[in-house]
């Protein structure tokens, strides 16, 4: 899906290790520049507010679905997550103090761009 330029997904795979550190680094472009991006990969979106640490240092988060997340959510660090949907099908921002996080959620951008 994201190799094949899927409608709707904005960036490309730089590297990959789901074994150590961070998951992707993806290529996008914003503002009309390349920038690089770190992502955090996760099945269910919910299971991020159970780690034991916060988000923050991720510009992405991709996850399959949502999951039993609520529109605003305690990490368990006591940090508040906000979920706020964007008007393209499957995006979200997450906004966790200052940090504003990317959410792309496959299964909601697969269901809505059907070829």
């Amino acid at each position: 899906m994201i190799s094949s330029k899927h409608p709707g997904i904005d960036f490309n795979i730089g590297d990959y290790n789901v074994t150590n550190g961070v998951d992707l680094i993806v290529e996008q472009t914003d503002k009309g520049m390349l920038t690089l991006k770190w992502v955090e990969l996760v099945f269910s979106l919910d299971k991020l507010y159970q780690w034991s640490h916060p988000p923050e240092g991720y510009h992405c988060i991709i996850c399959y679905h949502l999951g039993n997340v609520k529109e605003v959510q305690k990490f368990e660090d006591g940090q508040e997550g906000k979920l706020v949907p964007k008007a393209v099908p499957g995006r979200y921002t997450l906004l966790v103090g200052a940090d504003s996080i990317d959410i792309y959620v496959l299964r909601e951008i697969l269901s809505r761009h059907k070829n």
